[in-house]
This record gives structure tokens, sequence and C-alpha cells, in this order.
């Protein structure tokens, strides 16, 4: 399972994450899928948390907003 899936399940603070699926179908009987999940923090001010919720980064550490990206493909 994804992080970006297990973002949307648990809902950790202060992340957005926006993301594009695709999905084809091709000849005979064959597939292929990918997603492109971005991470944002929401708040500058707050850190950075994991699946559970506990907290990895204060936010004094970083002013950055960008996380980081995650790419996935079947």
């Amino acid at each position: 399972m994804s992080y970006g899936s297990l973002v949307a399940a648990n809902g950790p603070e202060n992340n957005m994450s926006p993301h594009v699926a695709l999905a084809l179908t091709l000849p005979k009987g064959f597939s292929l899928s990918g997603e492109v999940w971005a991470f944002w923090r929401t708040s500058l001010d707050d850190g950075v948390y994991n699946v559970p919720g506990t907290l990895l980064r204060k936010g004094s550490a970083n002013q950055g907003r960008y996380l980081g990206t995650q790419v996935e493909g079947t």
C-alpha cells in the first residue's frame, strides 16, 4: 500500500496531497495504470508527521512547504 493511500485513510496532520491517476485498457487483456502523488505541508508553522501522527520534524526546523513526490505504476 502506498503512503498516499495511507494518508487518505488516516489523514496525517499538516499534509495536503493532490494526486493524478491514469488507467488504460490495452488489447489482449493487458492494462496499464499509474498514479503520481505530491505532498506539501499545509502550515509552515507546524511540523511533518508520519502515518500514525507522530511528529517527525518540527516546523521550525525547515520553512520549506514541499515534502516530495511519489510515483506508482502497474
